[in-house]
């Protein structure tokens, strides 16, 4: 299977229990370093329930994407992780 010699296009999904403010500046912080990367970067407040955590972990499948998450709830935080596992 031939390897491409183009490189895919990388998300970063920026996942929280509140408006995602904190986890956002601290990614922008870090991006704007490399004034050339084509990181799209995309917010997912108010993360509430395990259906959203399988919202954005459909949306991230089969795609390059890093998952940047500042959840508070325990329960939300090891269903994010042990989805990411898998």
């Amino acid at each position: 299977m031939p390897i491409s010699s183009k490189k895919s296009a990388v998300s970063i999904f920026i996942v929280s229990g509140g408006r995602c403010l904190a986890a956002h500046t601290m990614v922008r912080s870090l991006l704007v370093q490399y004034p050339e990367n084509k990181i799209s970067v995309r917010v997912f407040p108010g993360f509430s329930s395990v259906d959203d955590i399988k919202m954005v972990i459909d949306k991230a499948k089969n795609t390059n994407t890093i998952i940047v998450h500042t959840l508070v709830s325990s329960e939300l935080r090891e269903d994010l992780i042990n989805s990411c596992l898998c």
